[in-house]
Order: C-alpha cells, then structure tokens, then sequence
C-alpha cells in the first residue's frame, strides 16, 4: 500500500527541512512519499522551497499561483495535485508548510475503513456546511469518489469549501474528525497569534498562522518560541 505526505508550501522554506524530518521520522507507512508542492509568487522562495525539497529528497511540483486571492491559489494546488497523482497513491495526506509531527502515526492506520479523516470545519450561510481543513486531511483512496474532490472555497467558505458534498453524502461514521486542542505560547506575547495547537491525540503541532498570512509583527522571535515548544512536545511524547 503506497502512500504520499503532500506539503503546499506557500512563500517560505524555514520550515521545509524541520517539518520533513518530522514526517520522516514519525511516519510509520513503508517508503512514503514527500510531495512539496510550491505556489508560491516570491522568487527566492521559489529557489529556496525547490532547493530544500530536492536535498531532503522529496519530490517537487510548481504550481501556477493564483491572484484571485490566498484560498484560490491553495485550492488550486491542492486540487492539481490530486488530479496528479489520484491513481499513484492508495493514501494521501495534504497538510500545510506549519505542520508538523510529534510523535508516531500511521495514514493507513489512523483511516482504517474512513473514507476521509481531519478537522472539522463548520460555516453557516443559507444552511449549515461543514467540510474539513486541507491543512491536516487524509484520504482512503481506494474508498474515496474521485470525481468529487474539488478543493475550490465555495462563497463564504475557505479553501476546501466545496468538500462540503462529502459530508453531505457520507455517513458520520465513514469520517474521522481529528481533536484539536490549543495551548498558550508562554514565551511569547507580543500579538494575538501568541498560541499553536495540537491535533490528533497531540500527533501534530499546528503553528498558526505561521506563514504570517496576517502579516503580524515580531514574526520570526514568534517563530523562533514556537520552534522551541515544538521541541519540547516532540520530546515529551
């Protein structure tokens, strides 16, 4: 059984090399694949991203970026990727540049008979929607409809909006919804993104807005307190 770990990298190559040996180091699946996948617009990052993905020896895929807005160019990505590489691979796993993992998993395992797993998200505009995050998503290949899978926000939704339809038309214990829980980033105060969290029975550390999509300040001494939290939770677990 043959399964990818698929990374959008968006404008930043400071986590690449950490967050691979993170996947590397946990990830239990036999010869798993490394996808980075670079929308980015910034041509150094560029250079950097594709640099670090081929000395740490994952595959690299450049992706037209779309100026429609930030979600259009993740969905974009993510759904290029898919369309890519949906027969090569029996399991998938898309997360974001500013995840990574702390302490062992298994794709297959975690999916077992899901057809799906991930965080939740919930929207209400004419009725409710609830879809799952692209940032933390595994897909069961073998039981997945392909011909569903559209990663577009839909109006009012985020990236992965449109995957609205699979919740729609599977039953809830077909889905594996991740745990989510935050944690206060004590050595760091200086603006409202002082917190990370952890998904999964604290398999993942999410750092939030980590690709400083906000653009707030002091960004790398945030950075730099996360990098030292992450060390610690790898070491705890």
């Amino acid at each position: 059984m043959k399964s990818a770990i698929i990374i959008i990298c968006y404008n930043t190559a400071s986590f690449l090399p950490r967050q691979v040996e993170s996947f590397r180091k946990f990830c239990l699946d036999p010869d798993v694949k490394i996808i980075v996948v670079d929308n980015s617009t910034d041509p150094q990052a560029i250079i950097d991203i594709k640099y670090h993905s081929e000395i740490n020896g994952c595959w690299y895929v450049k992706t037209i970026p779309q100026t429609k807005s930030p979600s259009w160019s993740h969905s974009f990505a993510c759904n290029v990727i898919f369309q890519t590489y949906k027969n090569t691979f029996d399991f998938l796993f898309y997360v974001d540049h500013d995840l990574f993992a702390i302490k062992p998993f298994s794709i297959k395992e975690t999916l077992k008979d899901n057809v799906l797993a991930g965080i939740e998200q919930k929207r209400h505009l004419n009725r409710e929607f609830s879809y799952l995050w692209p940032g933390c998503m595994m897909f069961n290949m073998g039981l997945v409809n392909k011909d569903w899978v559209d990663f577009s926000p839909k109006e009012g939704l985020d990236t992965g909006g449109s995957m609205h339809i699979f919740i729609d038309n599977h039953k809830p214990s077909e889905i594996l919804y991740f745990t989510e829980e935050y944690g206060q980033n004590e050595d760091f105060n200086k603006n409202i993104y002082n917190f990370y969290s952890l998904i999964y029975d604290k398999t993942f550390m999410h750092f939030i807005c980590g690709s400083n999509w906000a653009e707030q300040p002091d960004h790398e001494e945030r950075i730099n307190s996360l990098f030292n939290l992450l060390e610690k939770n790898t070491n705890a677990n």
